[in-house]
């Protein structure tokens, strides 16, 4: 999380959800955060300020079923980004930035 108040120091095996709305403090998205918490189920990173999301963001979350990044900065997504995450079920990308080529 680059945020200068906001650390993940350790692994947590209860957290299943990770919920940052509308913190404009978020800039960025964990990486390998499969790491710190292994049972993650969902992410909420909605109205933040995040301008990139990388396949590293994603990394090995093959039980994430929930991704909420609406209304962000994102202004581009590669093809791979999403390729870990063979559970999803719900993807919610609305009001992005991106450019469409």
């Amino acid at each position: 999380i680059n945020s200068a108040d906001t650390t993940i120091a350790s692994r947590d095996e209860s957290v299943e959800g990770l919920y940052f709305k509308s913190n404009k403090k978020i800039q960025s998205l964990p990486i390998e955060v499969k790491e710190k918490f292994p049972k993650l189920i969902g992410i909420h990173a909605s109205f933040c300020s995040l301008t990139t999301i990388s396949k590293a963001n994603f990394k090995g979350l093959s039980k994430l079923r929930i991704l909420y990044l609406h209304g962000n900065q994102i202004e581009m997504i590669r093809s791979d980004v999403f390729e870990d995450l063979v559970a999803l079920e719900r993807l919610d990308l609305g009001q992005l930035k991106l450019n469409y080529f």
